[in-house]
This record gives structure tokens, C-alpha cells and sequence, in this order.
């Protein structure tokens, strides 16, 4: 079963309200099916943090992870992995690798 969790938080973000306040000037007054898809996924990026423990947002998070789960993977493993990949980036990117070795 398809867990729609793409969907499902496009549709809760858009419900919320919230990504009107990250509207750039030129899009102020637009819909939020009348943007573009790259900034509708921006949006639902910087926005799903609000709507993350949404029942259906809940659904369909397990959904996807018993999916990975049938096909071998481990759904911690990957996000955790995906947020150390994001981590080191701004380790990298302001100087901090090794930090601690230093301090």
C-alpha cells in the first residue's frame, strides 16, 4: 500500500496556513496549487515541522516505514543517515570538522 506521504503533507502544510508567511513578494495573494511545483516543496519542507504529528501525517509516515521495512531497510537508519549527511554539510561548510579534537 502506497503510503501518500508526499501527498499527505502537501495537503496538511496547505491546510496549516503557515507557508503564506514565506511567500516571496511576487507570489503574495497566490494559491498555494497555483505555485510552482519547486516551491511547493520548499514550502512543505520548511513547513511540515508544524504538522508533523497530524494524525494523517502519522498514518502515513508508518505506512512508508513498514514499506521500507518489507523491501529491507531500516526507516531510522535512513533518516538518520540523511540528517548526519545534512549535518555534516554545515560542518564542512563552516569549518567545524574536528572541532572538538580542538577543544
Amino acid at each position: 500500500m502506497r503510503s501518500r506521504i508526499t501527498e499527505t503533507l502537501e495537503r496538511l502544510v496547505e491546510a496549516s496556513g503557515r507557508w503564506k508567511k514565506w511567500l516571496l513578494p511576487a507570489e503574495e495573494g497566490s494559491a498555494f496549487g497555483a505555485l510552482s511545483a519547486e516551491r511547493r516543496t520548499w514550502l512543505v519542507k520548511t513547513g511540515c515541522r508544524y504538522i508533523w504529528q497530524e494524525p494523517e501525517a502519522l498514518v502515513a509516515r508508518q505506512r512508508l516505514y513498514d514499506n521500507l521495512r518489507r523491501v529491507g531497510m531500516d526507516p531510522e537508519e535512513v533518516v538518520l543517515g540523511r540528517i548526519e549527511h545534512d549535518m555534516d554539510k554545515y560542518f564542512y561548510a563552516f569549518n567545524l570538522v574536528d572541532l572538538n579534537n580542538l577543544l
